[in-house]
């Protein structure tokens, strides 16, 4: 058929040039095209096309010539059963061996990787471990097998072994020991440890004992209840020599064996699923010891804490009913500085900030949000919080709601309406606090009206108040979410607060006094520091400057924010701020603030008002920064 009367079936050109050239013959290229095609859209291949191209796999397929001499593996380091990271000398290291290698081979790569000269990054003495080598599924396998017949039977595409080593003195079992074991039901009778002022770590898993008397470290055994004996220098003697590089040191588990823990171990990594802050010193909580003493030799506890996880870790702290009652200092995990009462303000005050961010509800006021991870354990531990921060270092967190407070204290129905309302004002937002006192005063508009029913539609209430009824209604709202809501929260930090803090504050009177005793306010802040005495003219040009920098302070947030890096705390609990002069120029000059006294060292080198703001403007805002680097 020509082209003329193919067009009267196929107006288009270029449709019949396209037909023609599909029904050309022997076309290899559209053919797999086409195959490409089907097998894309998951069609069945065509019928005629019976039997498969050879592809170059198929060509290789029983040609020994063309397998892979060497194959890749990756290697990976275990210790004591603990992954170790790249920059402790592990990581995960890719290699070659010969397809043919086995165990032995793979091991033998592993310790020159691992332990080059012997010796591994972290100092541990490849003479001083056992090791071993275990699969990708860190399991033992047949020492004849090769990585080839590894790789066909499991079909990875990168196969991964572990070298696997623990130290040979977990392994040996103390002869002292072996006289400790109880195999009955009894406990054995134990003599509180009594340090003396040489400070001792007791390690991460340090917990307070059933009777809160002393701290021990209780040690696991199947068969028999275990615990720390008081042992004596000659026993010492006998436990594995401490080793500061090793990140663990604590000997593997052997049955019916008590663990002796070394007397001084400066740094442990716990692998304890639940963290116990660590602690450097102990001494026995109820003041009974068979040893006399003194109020004056009582020595303080000093618990390590980390920043970042502040929150947890002192309400796992604070769960021992007998911590609340004995002096107990803080610091921060990797970060510079002694506690004489600054480090404690900042402790307490991240974890306030930290819980009415995480656990809290509301805007300017806050109250508790209950939740399933928080119980009475929790909550119980809060209010000792609560507690210890008042009556050592006069901290009270003022985001609590007054009307929650005073419902801790003296009980709900001493909480009178002012207090209620206003607490519940300062517990909205503020688009909602204005709609509600727009309702109060009865000037609400027809589209106000709308928003005003949306917003007590999502308080529970479903009843639409009129302007008589309309105070009525707001403080039952107010009543729900200061009051009802938290109510288990607040019953559980009542039995701890209530005899403890009502000695200082006997009525809500005195509480709402101490609400506005302990809020900042640029005249309080201006008066904590008008006892310095500057000496030369740039002395006072540069206190003049501070001045003015205190008094631009305008929102509420930036005051607190720089009373909390002078004080350890954004709130009112110390008289005066000490400000010294110090001379630095350049790079160094910054101003330096010692929570403990309080003091701030101010450098009088600041030609204007601009730089001094400039500077304090950048340390402000750098956030926690200026928490772990200049606060000292």
């Amino acid at each position: 058929m020509d082209d003329k009367d193919l067009s009267a079936y196929i107006p288009a050109f270029g449709d019949r040039v396209n037909l023609r050239s599909l029904c050309k013959p022997n076309n290899d290229k559209k053919t797999a095209l086409f195959d490409k095609l089907r097998k894309k859209m998951k069609l069945s291949p065509n019928e005629s096309d019976s039997e498969k191209r050879p592809t170059r796999s198929m060509n290789l397929r029983g040609n020994k010539n063309a397998q892979k001499i060497n194959r890749k593996i990756e290697l990976g380091w275990m210790h004591d059963g603990k992954h170790i990271r790249t920059n402790n000398g592990g990581g995960s290291r890719k290699i070659e061996l010969h397809r043919e290698s086995r165990k032995a081979d793979i091991l033998k790569e592993a310790k020159t990787i691992f332990f080059p000269n012997g010796k591994s990054k972290k100092n541990i003495l490849l003479s001083s471990v056992t090791c071993k080598v275990l699969d990708f599924a860190q399991t033992e396998f047949d020492d004849n097998i090769t990585i080839a017949e590894m790789y066909d039977t499991v079909k990875m595409g990168m196969l991964r072994f572990h070298l696997c080593t623990e130290n040979n003195s977990a392994k040996r079992n103390p002869p002292e020991l072996a006289e400790d074991v109880h195999s009955d039901d009894s406990l054995p009778d134990i003599d509180p440890i009594i340090l003396g002022k040489e400070e001792h770590f007791i390690g991460p898993a340090a917990v307070f004992d059933e009777e809160g008397s002393t701290l021990v470290v209780p040690t696991y055994s199947p068969d028999a209840t275990s615990v720390v004996p008081k042992f004596s220098t000659e026993a010492i003697s006998d436990v594995p020599t401490y080793n500061p590089e090793v990140t663990s040191v604590v000997p593997a588990y052997t049955p019916e064996v008590t663990s002796v823990v070394p007397a001084y171990i400066p740094e442990v990594t716990s692998v304890m699923p639940t963290y116990i802050p660590e602690v450097t010193s102990t001494y026995p909580l109820d003041g009974t010891s068979d040893v006399a003493t003194s109020p004056s030799e009582i020595e303080c506890v000093t618990f390590s804490i980390h920043r970042i996880k502040v929150l947890d870790e002192l309400i796992a702290l604070f769960k021992s009913p007998h911590i609340s009652t004995n002096p107990i200092e803080f610091a921060f995990i990797n970060e510079a500085g002694a506690d004489q009462a600054g480090v404690s303000r900042d402790v307490y005050s991240s974890f306030w900030s930290d819980f009415f961010s995480r656990v809290a509800e509301g805007e300017d006021y806050r109250v508790p949000a209950i939740n399933p991870h928080w119980q009475e354990e929790e909550w119980k531990s809060l209010g000792r919080i609560l507690v210890k921060g008042l009556l050592d270092h006069n901290m009270f967190p003022l985001t609590f709601a007054p009307a929650f407070i005073s419902a801790v204290l003296f009980g709900e129905h001493s909480v009178c309406q002012e207090t209620l309302l206003n607490s519940f004002l300062l517990y909205l937002n503020k688009t909602e606090r204005d709609l509600v006192k727009t309702a109060l005063e009865r000037k609400l508009s027809a589209d106000e009206k709308e928003d005003f029913l949306e917003m007590i539609d999502r308080f529970g209430s479903k009843i639409i108040p009129t302007m008589e009824n309309m105070r009525e209604e707001v403080l039952k709202m107010a009543h729900k979410e200061i009051i009802q809501k938290p109510k288990y929260a607040l019953e559980k930090i009542a039995e701890i607060c209530r005899s403890e803090i009502t000695v200082q504050i006997p009525n809500e009177e005195s509480l709402m006094e101490m609400y506005e005793a302990k809020k900042p306010t640029i005249k309080k802040v201006l008066r904590m520091i008008s006892h310095v005495n500057p000496v030369t003219p740039a002395e006072n040009q540069c206190l003049q400057f501070f001045k003015q920098y205190i008094k631009a302070q305008e929102s509420q947030k930036s005051l607190e924010k720089l009373l909390r890096f002078m004080t350890g705390t954004d709130i009112i609990c110390v008289e005066k701020i000490e400000v010294t002069f110090v001379k630095l120029v350049g790079l160094g000059r910054r101003p330096i603030a010692h929570t403990c006294a309080p003091a701030l060292e101010l450098p009088s080198t600041y030609l204007s008002y601009i730089e001094l703001r400039h500077e304090f403007d950048s340390v402000l805002s750098s956030g926690d920064y200026c928490m772990e680097m200049h606060i000292v």
